[in-house]
């Protein structure tokens, strides 16, 4: 999306040059150009007012005249607030100690000295309880904990217990048993083993809120001969014209609800049962929606399932097809939703194309992408161009006339979203998409 940006000192500088009068914008900072098919009275300006410096939410949109004044001011769509959680189900672990094992400690103590605190020792140096509490300290103990340090009789003993996460949850367990006696230091180790046979818990993690509704990106892509190939040109967030034929602006505004991903279930204890598992629950695009400046709802539309393969930006954006008269809204995912405008304005889905065959749809980066379509029903040759989400092309092969299938590597690809398109005469013949992790 192409973006103007104009400071203040520009604006009044080239527009002396034009006029003897100085114009003192009202307004300043981000603006972005409205295509004249959005609007009754051609092409215009318009701002976006953010409610903070970091310009992360939009609370309303100035309309501009020519001379940068505002002429109009539309409140952003609202709606309210989802809840994004992972759920933690586990059952309660039982504990037993399973094996001891009884060790000298004193030399890895010594090493620790003589290397990490660089400190120079005799042959026959004696450890003390600082130096004891100074080894058990540093990062060889990082995930370890003093439960208790005591002397009796010539003999100091630590209690230390480890944490193991996974393995022995929201608990520590002594661990190591020491005793320093004579300068030396002695330990015995315990193991201890996790059943996990005790009762269900859950537990949310990784919670915050996100907007329920959002506006979306309408970028015109106009061709009234042809379903166009695509072209990167400004997008906007609003119209007057497109939807009905008030005076009023309307939004195209992605809705959202929550759902759960697939589960990720484990088995801790490896007793064949499955003990732990993990649910994320995200926001995902569930419908589109024309709503008019004054918050009236005028239609909506259900988008395509498109399963546990989500994406959050999947409708965030939209293209805008102009074909026999018609306007047709095409989603990320290649689906139609023709306009209907009128008083009742509405979206109606009107295909979702096929396209070529392409294996794995969701590829990692050792795999190899198989890509299979028609040979030539004009004996031409064809080009398949790979582009990303932001239209930029990222490869280009030449496809013989009788080919069928052309295999891509997509150690070649970052992660994203893909578009493969083939044509053939300069027309699009051919399309499909494959995600890369």
């Amino acid at each position: 999306m192409k973006k103007f940006l104009f400071s203040v000192a520009l604006l009044i500088g080239g527009m002396a040059v034009a006029s003897a009068q100085s114009i003192t914008p009202v307004i300043s900072g981000n603006f972005e150009l409205m295509p004249k098919i959005y609007s009754y009275d051609g092409a215009k300006f318009y701002a976006k007012i953010y409610d903070d410096d970091e310009h992360d939410h939009v609370v309303s949109y100035s309309i501009l005249d020519d001379d940068f004044k505002v002429v109009h001011e539309i409140p952003a769509p609202t709606g309210g607030k989802l809840e994004e959680y992972s759920l933690v189900e586990y059952r309660t672990p039982v504990i037993t100690p399973t094996d001891t094992s009884a060790y000298d400690y004193s030399y890895r103590v010594l090493v620790y000295l003589a290397y990490d605190k660089g400190i120079s020792l005799p042959e026959e140096y004696q450890l003390t309880i600082d130096d004891c509490n100074s080894y058990f300290e540093s990062d060889a103990y990082s995930y370890y904990d003093i439960d208790s340090t005591y002397t009796n009789g010539g003999r100091t003993y630590f209690i230390i217990s480890y944490f193991q996460p996974g393995e022995i949850p929201d608990k520590n367990y002594p661990t190591f048993y020491y005793c320093l006696e004579g300068g030396k230091l002695y330990g015995v180790s315990v193991n201890y083993k996790a059943s996990y046979t005790g009762e269900w818990k859950k537990e949310k993690a990784n919670v915050y809120t996100t907007d329920e509704k959002e506006v979306v990106d309408v970028k015109p892509i106009l061709d009234d001969t042809d379903l166009p190939v695509e072209s990167y040109e400004s997008m906007t967030f609003l119209s007057q014209t497109l939807f009905n034929d008030d005076a009023d602006y309307e939004f195209l505004v992605v809705k959202y609800v929550v759902k759960a991903g697939e589960p990720s279930e484990t088995d801790e204890d490896g007793d064949g049962e499955i003990d732990h598992r993990y649910t994320n629950y995200r926001a995902v695009s569930d419908s589109w929606e024309i709503v008019s400046e004054n918050g009236t709802t005028l239609g909506s539309i259900k988008l395509n399932d498109i399963g546990d393969n989500y994406s959050w930006d999947d409708y965030t954006y939209a293209f805008l097809h102009l074909f026999k008269g018609k306007f047709y809204l095409v989603d990320d995912w290649d689906c139609y939703y023709r306009i209907d405008k009128g008083s009742s304005s509405s979206l109606q889905k009107v295909a979702m194309p096929v396209g070529m065959k392409m294996f794995p749809t969701i590829a990692r980066p050792s795999d190899e992408i198989t890509i299979e379509f028609e040979p030539s029903a004009n004996n031409a040759v064809r080009t398949l161009s790979i582009s990303d989400a932001t239209g930029r092309t990222v490869e280009q092969r030449t496809v013989a006339p009788d080919a069928t299938r052309i295999a891509v590597s997509a150690r070649r690809l970052h992660a994203g979203t893909y578009i493969f398109t083939l044509t053939e005469n300069g027309k699009q013949v051919d399309n499909g998409k494959i995600i890369v992790k």
